[in-house]
Protein backbone atom coordinates (compact mmCIF):
# COMPACT_ATOMS: atom_id res chain seq x y z
CA UNK A 1 0.00 0.00 0.00
CA UNK A 2 3.01 2.23 0.06
CA UNK A 3 2.88 4.89 -2.57
CA UNK A 4 6.06 4.04 -4.94
CA UNK A 5 7.93 7.09 -4.57
CA UNK A 6 7.73 7.15 -0.87
CA UNK A 7 10.73 4.60 -0.64
CA UNK A 8 12.90 5.63 -3.24
CA UNK A 9 12.62 9.30 -1.93
CA UNK A 10 13.37 8.39 1.39
CA UNK A 11 17.02 6.57 0.27
CA UNK A 12 17.85 9.82 -1.79
CA UNK A 13 17.07 12.29 1.19
CA UNK A 14 18.98 10.12 3.61
CA UNK A 15 21.77 10.44 1.25
CA UNK A 16 21.44 14.05 0.77
CA UNK A 17 20.74 14.65 4.61
CA UNK A 18 23.76 13.14 6.33
CA UNK A 19 27.19 13.61 6.65
CA UNK A 20 28.76 10.39 7.15
CA UNK A 21 27.17 8.13 4.95
CA UNK A 22 28.53 8.96 1.91
CA UNK A 23 32.11 8.92 2.66
CA UNK A 24 32.22 6.02 5.03
CA UNK A 25 33.13 2.83 3.68
CA UNK A 26 29.55 0.96 3.37
CA UNK A 27 29.23 -3.39 3.87
CA UNK A 28 26.45 -5.40 2.51
CA UNK A 29 25.27 -7.94 4.91
CA UNK A 30 23.91 -11.62 4.08
CA UNK A 31 23.19 -12.06 7.56
CA UNK A 32 23.10 -10.43 10.78
CA UNK A 33 26.56 -11.21 11.66
CA UNK A 34 29.23 -10.67 9.23
CA UNK A 35 32.80 -11.38 9.84
CA UNK A 36 35.29 -9.68 8.11
CA UNK A 37 39.21 -10.50 8.45
CA UNK A 38 41.38 -7.35 9.19
CA UNK A 39 45.09 -7.10 9.35
CA UNK A 40 46.62 -6.66 13.16
CA UNK A 41 50.41 -6.43 11.90
CA UNK A 42 51.91 -6.84 8.74
CA UNK A 43 55.36 -8.07 7.77
CA UNK A 44 58.53 -7.35 8.78
CA UNK A 45 61.50 -6.75 6.45
CA UNK A 46 65.60 -8.08 8.04
CA UNK A 47 68.92 -7.55 6.52
CA UNK A 48 70.81 -10.92 7.31
CA UNK A 49 74.70 -10.88 7.25
CA UNK A 50 75.75 -13.86 4.63
CA UNK A 51 74.71 -17.29 5.58
CA UNK A 52 72.51 -16.33 8.94
CA UNK A 53 69.31 -17.21 9.35
CA UNK A 54 66.55 -14.95 7.85
CA UNK A 55 64.46 -14.07 11.37
CA UNK A 56 60.50 -15.04 10.40
CA UNK A 57 58.14 -12.73 11.29
CA UNK A 58 54.15 -13.29 10.54
CA UNK A 59 51.60 -11.36 9.58
CA UNK A 60 49.00 -11.35 12.36
CA UNK A 61 45.39 -11.45 11.45
CA UNK A 62 42.16 -10.25 13.40
CA UNK A 63 38.39 -9.96 12.62
CA UNK A 64 36.08 -7.03 12.39
CA UNK A 65 32.54 -8.25 13.16
CA UNK A 66 29.74 -6.44 11.60
CA UNK A 67 26.65 -6.93 13.25
CA UNK A 68 22.90 -5.61 12.60
CA UNK A 69 20.36 -4.33 14.75
CA UNK A 70 17.43 -2.47 13.56
CA UNK A 71 16.50 1.45 13.76
CA UNK A 72 12.61 2.00 13.51
CA UNK A 73 10.12 5.14 13.76
CA UNK A 74 6.68 4.92 14.33
CA UNK A 75 4.46 7.77 13.39
CA UNK A 76 0.43 8.46 12.55
CA UNK A 77 -2.08 11.33 11.87
CA UNK A 78 -5.85 11.23 11.33
CA UNK A 79 -7.22 10.31 8.55
CA UNK A 80 -9.49 14.33 8.63
CA UNK A 81 -5.68 15.53 8.23
CA UNK A 82 -4.69 13.58 6.00
CA UNK A 83 -7.21 14.41 3.38
CA UNK A 84 -7.97 18.11 4.21
CA UNK A 85 -4.09 19.05 4.21
CA UNK A 86 -2.83 21.31 1.39
CA UNK A 87 0.36 19.31 2.36
CA UNK A 88 1.40 16.04 0.54
CA UNK A 89 1.95 14.04 3.82
CA UNK A 90 3.48 11.11 2.84
CA UNK A 91 6.20 13.70 0.87
CA UNK A 92 6.53 15.51 4.59
CA UNK A 93 7.03 12.72 6.40
CA UNK A 94 9.36 11.35 3.98
CA UNK A 95 11.73 13.87 4.58
CA UNK A 96 11.16 13.92 8.62
CA UNK A 97 11.86 9.75 8.54
CA UNK A 98 15.00 10.63 6.22
CA UNK A 99 16.76 13.67 8.39
CA UNK A 100 15.87 11.62 11.60
CA UNK A 101 17.64 8.64 10.26
CA UNK A 102 20.52 10.40 8.87
CA UNK A 103 21.02 12.35 11.99
CA UNK A 104 20.86 9.07 14.12
CA UNK A 105 23.58 7.55 11.35
CA UNK A 106 25.98 10.41 12.09
CA UNK A 107 25.87 9.68 15.91
CA UNK A 108 26.22 5.88 15.73
CA UNK A 109 29.21 6.69 13.42
CA UNK A 110 30.66 9.98 15.45
CA UNK A 111 29.27 9.85 18.81
CA UNK A 112 27.19 7.25 19.98
CA UNK A 113 28.56 5.58 23.56
CA UNK A 114 27.60 2.20 23.11
CA UNK A 115 23.72 3.19 22.43
CA UNK A 116 23.59 0.58 20.45
CA UNK A 117 26.76 1.56 18.47
CA UNK A 118 30.14 2.67 19.67
CA UNK A 119 31.15 5.48 17.71
CA UNK A 120 34.21 6.95 17.25
CA UNK A 121 34.66 9.07 19.57
CA UNK A 122 34.34 6.23 22.28
CA UNK A 123 35.92 3.58 20.40
CA UNK A 124 38.84 2.29 23.21
CA UNK A 125 41.04 1.65 19.53
CA UNK A 126 40.94 5.00 18.24
CA UNK A 127 43.94 7.06 19.18
CA UNK A 128 43.16 10.21 21.71
CA UNK A 129 45.35 13.32 21.83
CA UNK A 130 44.89 15.19 25.18
CA UNK A 131 44.92 19.40 24.91
CA UNK A 132 47.69 21.18 26.22
CA UNK A 133 47.57 21.27 30.36
CA UNK A 134 45.35 23.27 31.92
CA UNK A 135 43.36 23.60 28.61
CA UNK A 136 40.51 22.41 29.19
CA UNK A 137 37.68 23.99 27.47
CA UNK A 138 36.92 23.03 23.45
CA UNK A 139 38.01 27.19 23.08
CA UNK A 140 41.55 26.77 24.01
CA UNK A 141 42.42 24.62 21.77
CA UNK A 142 45.53 25.51 20.05
CA UNK A 143 47.42 25.02 16.80
CA UNK A 144 50.14 22.94 18.47
CA UNK A 145 47.02 20.65 19.57
CA UNK A 146 46.09 20.48 16.30
CA UNK A 147 49.32 20.04 14.36
CA UNK A 148 49.52 16.75 17.49
CA UNK A 149 46.59 14.94 16.02
CA UNK A 150 47.76 15.07 12.47
CA UNK A 151 51.00 13.17 13.52
CA UNK A 152 48.96 10.87 15.43
CA UNK A 153 47.82 9.17 12.31
CA UNK A 154 50.14 6.85 10.03
CA UNK A 155 51.09 8.65 6.82
CA UNK A 156 48.68 6.37 3.99
CA UNK A 157 45.89 7.14 6.51
CA UNK A 158 46.85 10.79 5.84
CA UNK A 159 45.93 10.06 2.28
CA UNK A 160 42.19 11.32 1.85
CA UNK A 161 41.97 12.05 5.49
CA UNK A 162 39.73 14.86 6.84
CA UNK A 163 38.20 16.33 10.26
CA UNK A 164 35.15 16.06 11.48
CA UNK A 165 33.59 18.39 13.96
CA UNK A 166 30.75 20.59 15.21
CA UNK A 167 29.87 23.88 13.16
CA UNK A 168 30.38 25.81 16.80
CA UNK A 169 33.51 24.08 16.72
CA UNK A 170 34.68 25.49 12.78
CA UNK A 171 34.18 29.06 14.94
CA UNK A 172 36.84 28.34 16.99
CA UNK A 173 38.95 27.06 14.38
CA UNK A 174 38.43 29.84 12.35
CA UNK A 175 40.58 32.09 14.46
CA UNK A 176 43.74 29.47 14.98
CA UNK A 177 47.05 30.86 13.58
CA UNK A 178 50.50 29.10 12.99
CA UNK A 179 53.45 29.82 14.28
CA UNK A 180 53.74 32.55 11.46
CA UNK A 181 50.39 33.99 12.78
CA UNK A 182 48.65 32.73 9.33
CA UNK A 183 45.36 31.39 9.68
CA UNK A 184 45.68 27.62 9.60
CA UNK A 185 41.75 27.60 8.28
CA UNK A 186 41.58 28.35 4.54
CA UNK A 187 38.50 29.38 2.67
CA UNK A 188 37.46 27.13 -0.16
CA UNK A 189 34.75 27.38 -2.90
CA UNK A 190 32.46 25.33 -0.90
CA UNK A 191 31.74 25.04 3.52
CA UNK A 192 33.43 21.89 4.25
CA UNK A 193 33.20 18.73 2.39
CA UNK A 194 29.48 18.32 1.46
CA UNK A 195 27.86 14.79 1.74
CA UNK A 196 31.21 13.59 -0.75
CA UNK A 197 30.72 15.29 -3.75
CA UNK A 198 33.63 17.97 -4.18
CA UNK A 199 31.63 20.72 -6.01
CA UNK A 200 35.26 22.68 -6.12
CA UNK A 201 38.15 22.98 -3.31
CA UNK A 202 37.23 22.92 0.27
CA UNK A 203 37.81 24.92 2.94
CA UNK A 204 40.45 23.52 5.01
CA UNK A 205 42.06 22.70 8.25
CA UNK A 206 45.83 22.88 7.98
CA UNK A 207 45.30 21.66 4.20
CA UNK A 208 43.15 19.27 5.36
CA UNK A 209 39.03 19.34 3.96
CA UNK A 210 36.34 18.98 7.21
CA UNK A 211 32.77 17.99 7.53
CA UNK A 212 30.73 20.04 10.06
CA UNK A 213 28.33 17.11 12.04
CA UNK A 214 25.81 18.37 13.76
CA UNK A 215 26.01 15.33 16.29
CA UNK A 216 29.63 16.08 17.66
CA UNK A 217 29.65 17.53 20.65
CA UNK A 218 29.16 20.89 20.30
CA UNK A 219 29.38 22.44 24.34
CA UNK A 220 32.59 21.81 26.73
CA UNK A 221 32.58 18.82 29.16
CA UNK A 222 34.62 16.95 30.78
CA UNK A 223 36.83 14.69 29.26
CA UNK A 224 34.94 15.11 25.91
CA UNK A 225 36.96 14.52 22.66
CA UNK A 226 35.32 16.96 20.40
CA UNK A 227 37.58 16.60 16.96
CA UNK A 228 38.49 13.85 15.09
CA UNK A 229 40.53 13.18 12.19
CA UNK A 230 41.27 10.55 9.99
CA UNK A 231 40.05 8.93 6.77
CA UNK A 232 36.48 7.45 6.73
CA UNK A 233 37.14 4.77 4.46
CA UNK A 234 38.29 3.24 7.11
CA UNK A 235 35.42 3.08 9.43
CA UNK A 236 32.86 -0.02 7.94
CA UNK A 237 29.12 0.77 7.94
CA UNK A 238 27.07 -2.86 7.64
CA UNK A 239 23.69 -2.75 5.54
CA UNK A 240 21.91 -5.51 6.34
CA UNK A 241 18.43 -4.64 4.98
CA UNK A 242 17.95 -1.29 3.40
CA UNK A 243 14.81 1.22 4.32
CA UNK A 244 11.25 -0.88 4.72
CA UNK A 245 7.92 1.71 4.77
CA UNK A 246 4.63 0.24 5.83
CA UNK A 247 1.13 2.39 5.99
CA UNK A 248 -1.33 0.97 7.79
CA UNK A 249 -5.07 2.32 8.20
CA UNK A 250 -6.21 -0.65 10.37
CA UNK A 251 -3.97 0.02 13.20
CA UNK A 252 -6.24 2.97 14.48
CA UNK A 253 -9.45 2.20 13.04
CA UNK A 254 -10.54 3.13 16.29
CA UNK A 255 -9.37 6.23 16.39
CA UNK A 256 -9.52 6.84 12.18
CA UNK A 257 -5.57 7.11 11.60
CA UNK A 258 -3.35 6.56 9.52
CA UNK A 259 0.26 4.95 10.65
CA UNK A 260 3.56 5.07 9.38
CA UNK A 261 6.19 2.73 10.43
CA UNK A 262 9.73 2.49 8.95
CA UNK A 263 12.26 0.05 10.08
Amino acid sequence: LVPEIFIPELLRLIAVSGKMRPLVRKIPMATDTTNLGSLTTGMTMYWPAENQTITQADPVFGQVVLSAKTMAGLTSASVELEEDSSLDLAQLLATLFAEAIADEEDKQITNSNAAPFTGLLHDSGVTVVTMSSGNDTFAEVTFQDLNDVVDAISARAKQGAMWFFHSKTTTILKKLRDLNHQTIWSQGTQPGFQTGVVLGPPATILGYPYVEVDKMPSTTATSTAFIAFGNPKYHLLGDRKLITVKRSDDAGVKTNETFWRVT
